[in-house]
This record gives structure tokens, sequence and C-alpha cells, in this order.
């Protein structure tokens, strides 16, 4: 034995008492016995059929595939439908042969003019518009 120091103390005479096991292997009755016995084996009988980490990871990889494999699917429908509306746009396009009023440029020239100036001549009326060297500085 050890003092509170760590050292060893003198040896001292004593008696010992042999063990109350056995040193041996048990039986399947004593094993049922003692197992009989326990406050726990209740607890430890019951059967649980817990989802492993290997099934948790290989359920989101088959989730990933399904939505990567979604994704994919979707993004080809997409394709075909803008397919579809460029060439409804186009058959539009062409069936309309006949040029409209506002698609000449000389037409179109002539709007702009007008506005322009008719733009001007209100701004002017309403001593908003001119340049800014005839206006007076107060």
């Amino acid at each position: 034995m050890l003092n509170e120091k760590g050292i060893p103390t003198p040896l001292v005479h004593v008696s010992l008492c042999s063990p109350r096991s056995r040193m041996d292997v048990l039986s399947d009755a004593e094993i049922n016995q003692v197992l009989g016995q326990s406050k726990i084996k209740a607890e430890y009988d019951k059967v649980i059929d817990a989802e492993s980490a290997h099934e948790m990871l290989t359920q989101k990889i088959a989730d990933a595939a399904a939505a990567k494999a979604a994704e994919a699917e979707a993004k080809i429908v997409e394709k075909e439908q803008k397919a579809t509306e460029k060439a409804e746009a186009k058959t539009y396009r062409t069936a309309r042969s006949e040029p409209s009023f506002f698609d000449n440029p000389a037409v179109k020239q002539a709007t702009r003019t007008a506005a322009s100036v008719l733009t001007r001549s209100l701004l002017g009326a309403l001593g908003l518009g001119g340049s800014s060297r005839s206006r007076k500085r107060y």
C-alpha cells in the first residue's frame, strides 16, 4: 500500500476471503437464469430496426439523383417549349407579309419630327424650353 505522499508502506500480514464466484464458463441454463433475474432484460429484449447510416446515405444519394433527373427533364421540357414558341413566332412573322404603315422609314422619320416640333413648341409656350442663354437670371 502507499501512503498519502505515494511512498510504499511496510507489508502487513492480512487474511483474504476467497471469491464467491466461479472462474469457469457458465452453462446455458445458468446464463438463462442470470438473464431472467436481470432488471434491464426487458429493455434489451426489444427488437428495434433502426435505420442505419448506410441506409440514410443511400436514401440521400437516391433523392439527389431523382432531383437531378427531374431538373434535367424540366430543362428538356423548357427547351422544347422555347423551340416551339420560337417556331410559332417565326411562322407569325413570315405569315405577315404585308408591311404595316409604320414600318415605312419615311413615316417613322416624319412621326419623330412632328413629335419633336410639337414638344418644343409646347415647352416654349410654357417657358420651360429654349436655350439657357436666352433666359434672364436674377
